[in-house]
């Protein structure tokens, strides 16, 4: 059984990095199987630098993490920056 066989028809489901490749892809599936999509990118992230919660997060049944720290050509051109992330 699939993640997003998972999450059933009218619940919803967040999805942080939505705005990526994969992240686009699986908003446009779960809005496809009637799932409530709350989209969480680096303008609208799931926490705050605070520290806190998006209160829209809250009624997520669940919560795809697809985001990355590093876009993939700095890490290329400089996979110092990506040890220096973690």
């Amino acid at each position: 059984r699939s993640a997003v066989a998972a999450v059933s028809s009218g619940s919803s489901a967040g999805v942080v990095g939505a705005s990526g490749f994969i992240g686009s892809a699986l908003v446009e599936r779960l809005l496809a199987d009637s799932v409530e999509v709350v989209r969480f990118t680096r303008g609208d992230p799931l926490v705050s630098d605070r520290g806190l919660l998006a209160p829209e997060a809250a009624g997520a049944a669940c919560v795809f993490w697809l985001a990355s720290s590093v876009n993939p050509a700095v890490a290329e051109e400089r996979p110092d920056l990506v040890q220096a992330d973690h």
